[in-house]
């Protein structure tokens, strides 16, 4: 589909008339909504205001006057004459002499060499709505009041970060302020709270600063929406250089993720990195991230060995737990006198449960595990890309095989009895069941 039919309008030169249609359409298209809509508008936009630059200099050049080139009289021909002035004869000349060339004087002048073009400026109205308009051949987009608040305001962030601990109401009263600016005066801001915050992110120590932390969260919260971080973050790396950029955007990306209401808090760059060499895990949340919730998913290991599972899977206090609801089950199943004591069957029913639900709940015991590992970091303001990486590589994966041993080792002083009785309980109900079956 050609760039004006998804624009609805006619092909033009005019730029204006380009941004309005490009205006009316982005109000039924939302880039949360319809991502691909909106990429295939901004794409039709783009194409058209190239194609109206061409059609503007082809009319330019057509409209530019055709060079008049001045006549050639051979030897002895006349000159035409003009209605005041009465043809006059050339004196003969030789043959090999070269031709007169007569140029018409006062002729037209040459075209004028542009400006070089100025910066743009978008003029808003009090509605709201954007227009362009044209002085000396330039695109204007913003007026002298839009600069005017724009570095007020910069000048106000500046002030309110240099200070220390900013009142976050008061950075959010400065960034709803920006949402009437335009473009380029609300880049002056956005500029202002990157270059404010985001260059005290470390201490000399090369620590990050816990204070400015907090700052850029509440920044990034509210200015989100007004700045469109996530989807360019252009402005923030020119700025701050790649280093400091890169924990600027980590920090940003973890508090829209922490604010939004997906569940468990795991981000998708964290989760590959922690999940990269177990596959279980990488499945575990290739499927949450397809379904947009855990699977529910029954895991036979989990079920016949539950501390064990837990502790490999990083969950240490529900792996003790375990330990200690399997062992007070035994004691129970222990105590009672017979099968149909309540003692009994409230002994047998927390063995049989606790496996069962640990077997049910195994991915979302996975990926609980792993958001509190991403809440550990986000804890100790890992916001270095690498060290952030060498610390859920550490921390994320399952646990390695000597540490398992040591632990089943540990828990089976715990769980023999426990085992002991539930076998003992079972031996008694099978018999019990043969007898009544007459087997």
């Amino acid at each position: 589909m050609s760039p004006w039919a998804l624009l609805g309008i006619a092909p033009t030169a005019d730029a204006a008339a380009i941004r309005r249609a490009y205006a009316r359409k982005l109000k039924l298209t939302r880039p949360d909504d319809d991502p691909e809509g909106f990429q295939r508008l901004m794409q039709a936009r783009d194409a058209a205001l190239k194609e109206a630059a061409i059609m503007a200099e082809r009319s330019f050049a057509e409209a530019e006057p055709e060079p008049q080139v001045a006549p050639v009289l051979a030897a002895g021909e006349p000159i035409a004459a003009s209605a005041d002035q009465p043809p006059v004869a050339m004196e003969p000349v030789e043959a090999d002499a070269l031709p007169i060339i007569i140029r018409e004087i006062g002729g037209p002048d040459p075209a004028a060499t542009l400006a070089p073009p100025i910066a743009r400026i978008v003029v808003t109205d009090e509605s709201g709505e954007t227009s362009v308009g044209s002085r000396n051949g330039f695109s204007l987009e913003a007026s002298e009041r839009h600069w005017r608040l724009a570095l007020e305001l910069a000048r106000k962030a500046g002030r309110l970060l240099a200070l220390g601990r900013a009142p976050d109401a008061e950075l959010v009263r400065l960034i709803d302020a920006c949402g009437t600016l335009p473009r380029g005066p609300r880049q002056e801001v956005e500029a202002a709270l990157i270059e404010a915050a985001g260059r005290e992110l470390r201490l000399p120590n090369g620590a990050f600063n816990r204070i400015r932390v907090e700052q850029v969260r509440a920044i990034f919260t509210g200015g989100e929406a007004v700045f469109g971080w996530l989807r360019d973050d252009t402005l923030i790396h020119k700025i701050l250089g790649p280093r400091d950029a890169a924990a600027f955007c980590l920090i940003g990306q973890e508090e829209d993720d922490w604010k939004s209401e997906r569940r468990p808090r795991l981000p998708g760059s964290d989760a590959r990195v922690m999940f990269a060499g177990t596959r279980k895990c990488l499945r575990v949340f290739e499927r949450f991230r397809q379904r947009g919730r855990p699977a529910w998913h029954f895991d036979a290991v989990a079920f016949l060995a539950p501390m064990l599972w837990t502790y490999y899977y990083r969950q240490t206090a529900l792996a003790f737990a375990i330990i200690a609801v399997l062992t007070a089950a035994g004691v129970l199943m222990m105590a009672a006198d017979g099968l149909s004591d309540a003692t009994n069957l409230a002994g047998a029913g927390l063995f049989l449960a606790t496996p069962l639900a640990t077997a049910l709940l195994s991915d979302r015991l996975i990926l609980w595990a792993g958001a509190r590992t991403v809440t550990r970091a986000r804890r100790e303001l890992c916001y270095d890309p690498k060290l952030r990486s060498d610390f859920l590589r550490r921390e994320g994966p399952p646990r390695e095989l000597i540490s398992l041993l040591i632990f089943a080792l540990f828990s089976s002083a715990f769980l023999t009895a426990a085992y002991v009785a539930a076998y003992v309980r079972l031996e008694q109900a099978v018999t019990a069941l043969a007898a009544l079956m007459g087997w």
